[in-house]
């Protein structure tokens, strides 16, 4: 059994050696926005509710979303079923930039950090520790978000949009914001998502990665069944370590549009209303008094409705299309 695992990694890293940097990219980004196609409803309202302030009662627009089936059927009353999907052109933008960088840059870094052939094993033939795939995943989310976070800002200001006629299209949200804040606007918050990818990155790959070889030892054989187990751990621990952190970018990225010009007008008279944030520790403190520490996890369950599934899907269709053209995976 052993020297049938030790020949399949050998055979992986020769197959490493000769793909191309650029394939492994490819088909990271590809897996990503097909799992992302599928939990983009989710997603959507996820965003909706975190924005919801409870002090603001029905003043603000994102009242009435209180779970991901209430707040489902109030967008689709009110926005038809294509306001589920709001937002999926730059999602897929975002998932050929920052996933691609994030899923396709793990293997390269863990194998540097490893100091080995690209097979999971370094130098002294022992498997890559467990923190040095943690810091692989960590290292690969935070390079792909710091390229890719016009992107997230453009997803995040279409999917709270809540204008029934005429939503704005991608290219009036990005004049929006260029008009706003110049070239530099485009990296708003962009401190809170590069931190919410590197938590996030060491726990889905880093998590993923030793799940997968954990229970391989286990004598699960490598396929479909083991990348469904390993995925679903990892889906579960992105949700639960980058909650706050998910809810606080939301707020920071969308803080200039949630209400309406005569909403706006209101805000000076209001006290309780949300303010301008600067960062994503400005918004997490002022959540933390207004509304209490467990709005922190408001979307909680929603998060992981979408990283389970999202997670399962985009492992379980990169593992297949990495085997395909011959790389390793992780």
């Amino acid at each position: 059994m052993k020297s049938s695992s030790d020949d399949a990694r050998k055979t992986s890293a020769c197959a490493d050696a000769a793909a191309s940097p650029l394939l492994r990219l490819g088909l990271a980004g590809l897996s990503a926005t097909a799992a992302q196609i599928v939990c983009q409803p989710i997603e959507t309202v996820k965003i909706r509710l975190q924005l919801r302030v409870d002090s603001l009662g029905t003043r603000s627009p994102y009242h009435g979303y209180s779970g991901i089936w209430s707040g489902a059927k109030l967008l689709v009353r009110r926005e038809g079923v294509a306001g589920l999907w709001k937002g999926m052109a730059p999602s897929a933008l975002r998932e050929m930039s920052y996933s691609s960088l994030r899923y396709g840059l793990f293997v390269p870094i863990s194998s540097a950090l490893a100091g080995g052939d690209g097979t999971g094993t370094g130098t002294d033939g022992c498997p890559t520790p467990m923190w040095k795939r943690f810091l692989a995943g960590g290292l690969s989310g935070g390079i792909g978000a710091a390229i890719a976070n016009p992107t997230d800002l453009l997803k995040a200001r279409m999917q709270a949009d809540t204008a029934i006629v005429a939503p704005k299209r991608m290219s009036q949200h990005a004049a929006e914001i260029y008009a706003t804040g110049g070239f530099s606007g485009f990296w708003l918050g962009v401190g809170t998502t590069v931190s919410r990818a590197v938590v996030l990155g060491a726990a889905n790959l880093g998590t993923y990665s030793t799940a997968k070889s954990l229970i391989s030892e286990q004598g699960l054989e490598e396929g479909v069944p083991l990348h469904f187990c390993a995925a679903s751990i990892a889906g579960f621990a992105i949700a639960l370590s980058t909650a706050p952190i998910d809810m606080a970018r939301s707020r920071l990225m969308v803080q200039t549009t949630p209400f309406s010009p005569q909403q706006q007008q209101q805000q000076p008279t209001q006290g309780n209303c949300p303010r301008h944030y600067h960062n994503g520790l400005e918004v997490i403190r002022d959540v933390v008094r207004r509304e209490g520490p467990m709005a922190l996890y408001r979307g909680f369950w929603l998060q992981w409705a979408r990283c389970a599934p999202y997670t399962v899907l985009q492992f379980v269709v990169w593992e297949q299309l990495c085997r395909a053209a011959g790389v390793r995976a992780v």
